[in-house]
């Protein structure tokens, strides 16, 4: 499973840093993209169902296992060190600063692709997986501000 989640975070993180290189790119249409990414849009319902699953009992595992916990947190951190790094290049390059770390808000986004994704598969009549993600990323550009404004 360890694999298998590097593998596929590896191949996120590269079509994310494809993504974040466009440098015309608005931050509403970035994130749209990375959460349509995150959340597989291109693998079809069926495999984001079995890998939620998936990635629901493994983690079940990784908190009754410390051992299992230990190497599943190492994989997880290098994951979001490179999302927070793509995030980072992102907004410094356009100007922007939000009210979070770029960890904390790659955390943030992992949490809310992976939640909505979730209440998608209990709820499908509720809205799509991806509406949860787009009012969070709404909040999110609400919250942001140019960094010459920090602090001032």
């Amino acid at each position: 499973m360890l694999d298998l989640y590097e593998r596929q975070g590896a191949a996120i993180n590269a079509r994310l840093a494809e993504i974040g290189a466009t440098a015309d790119l608005e931050p509403r249409e970035l994130l749209r993209q990375v959460m349509a990414v995150w959340g597989e849009e291109e693998a079809g319902a069926e495999r984001r169902r079995a890998f939620n699953l998936l990635l629901g009992e493994f983690t079940l595992h990784a908190i009754r296992d410390p051992e299992a916990g230990a190497a599943w947190h190492a994989v997880q951190g290098r994951l979001r060190a490179d999302t927070a790094r793509l995030l980072q290049d992102y907004l410094r390059v356009r100007g922007l600063t939000v009210p979070v770390s770029s960890d904390d808000l790659a955390r943030l986004l992992h949490v809310v692709v992976q939640g909505s994704t979730t209440q998608h598969l209990l709820d499908p009549q509720a809205g799509s997986a991806e509406s949860l993600a787009e009012s969070f990323v709404a909040l999110l550009l609400q919250a942001a501000r140019p960094t010459s404004a920090v602090g001032a």
